[in-house]
């Protein structure tokens, strides 16, 4: 900051010298967990391998995210695995060797400790199912599976109760 602040040039974009053409981290930006979501809604939140419901899932890229970048958000190149199964796709020692101790995870923990649940039900729009984490559906009146489905529902029942209200000081608008 000191040297912008003298007048010397900023550079951004390709003129950076640590910029990368495709860089992975600029290519998930936003778009990583719709489409895992998309994946394990389509599934019905089920492990496509072994058939394990109310657990950790994943949502597998079935042809690999480095080599085919023309399908790395293509809902169809998505596979919904348990923990368990990702991590034998992923790993040459399968997922026994790779935990402390083999311990288990207990109900709602996952192998690394962290907690998970999820909520399992349809849209409030088009009724499709879809499968979220709890966190992004506690408090919700309706839950939808995207933007548009949200913006219809809104729209519709929503027509006139936050437009036509009173301004804080009283006055009519």
């Amino acid at each position: 900051m000191e040297c912008a602040k003298h007048g010397q040039k900023r550079l951004y974009g390709e003129a950076h010298p640590l910029y990368k053409v495709d860089s992975r981290r600029k290519n998930r930006r936003g778009k990583h967990g719709p489409w895992a979501r998309a994946v394990i809604s389509r599934d019905n939140a089920t492990c496509q391998k072994c058939g394990a419901q109310n657990v950790e899932l994943h949502a597998h890229h079935i042809r690999s995210f480095a080599d085919h970048p023309e399908l790395r958000w293509d809902v169809s190149n998505g596979q919904t695995l348990c923990y368990r199964c990702h991590w034998e796709e992923h790993s040459t020692h399968g997922f026994e060797a790779s935990t402390e101790d083999n311990r288990e995870p207990s109900e709602g923990v996952t192998a690394s400790g962290r907690a998970f649940r999820r909520w399992l039900g349809h849209c409030a729009e088009c009724g499709a199912f879809i499968s979220k984490p709890f966190g992004q559906v506690i408090g919700k009146s309706a839950v939808f599976c995207n933007r548009a489905c949200r913006g219809k529902w809104t729209s519709r029942n929503m027509k006139g109760k936050a437009r036509n209200l009173p301004f804080p000081d009283g006055r009519a608008r």
